[in-house]
């Protein structure tokens, strides 16, 4: 009776539960950290995010301009493109932003499907002869989005 008294109550963690936490480090370590490290998948989806609100801001630009924007897309880069004097059919300017121009290359790996095409000053989607153009669904890697007739609204698929 005495001893139990004077006796010390240990708390620390059993070699068990020691032991287990390690295996589940080492498990989620082999699983998630590659997926974190592949600078190729981070790459493709940042350069679909930006290709996507160009697509937005230009749209945008030719509502608030009032001048037609051309988005040029070939298998591996876009650029958007507004008249030089509006109504002119003349697209010379490269579209500048705060952060620079308008125009980007796909990382290596990444290619791009879709078409040129023009937003009208409606801010809805026409081919080079001014008709509508119905939906546009650009392609860029392995992720998609939908420029809508009419609208020119961009919705991410």
């Amino acid at each position: 009776m005495l001893l139990n008294k004077f006796k010390k109550k240990s708390s620390a963690f059993t070699l068990v539960e020691l032991v287990t936490t390690l295996m589940i480090l080492g498990i989620l370590s082999a699983v998630a950290l590659p997926k974190f490290f592949d600078a190729q998948f981070y790459d493709a989806l940042g350069f679909f995010d930006e290709f996507m609100n160009s697509v937005r801001y230009a749209q945008k630009t030719a509502l608030a301009s009032h001048c037609d924007v051309k988005v040029t897309i070939s298998s591996s880069s876009y650029t958007l493109y507004q008249e030089g004097t509006c109504g002119s059919g003349s697209f010379t300017t490269i579209v500048a932003g705060t952060s620079g121009d308008f125009s980007a290359s796909a990382p290596g790996g990444v290619s791009i499907s879709g078409s040129t095409f023009y937003f009208d000053t409606a801010g809805a989607p026409v081919d080079a002869s001014g008709a509508a153009y119905g939906d546009q669904t650009i392609t860029s890697g392995s992720y998609s989005f939908k420029v809508h007739n009419n609208t020119g609204t961009v919705e991410k698929l």
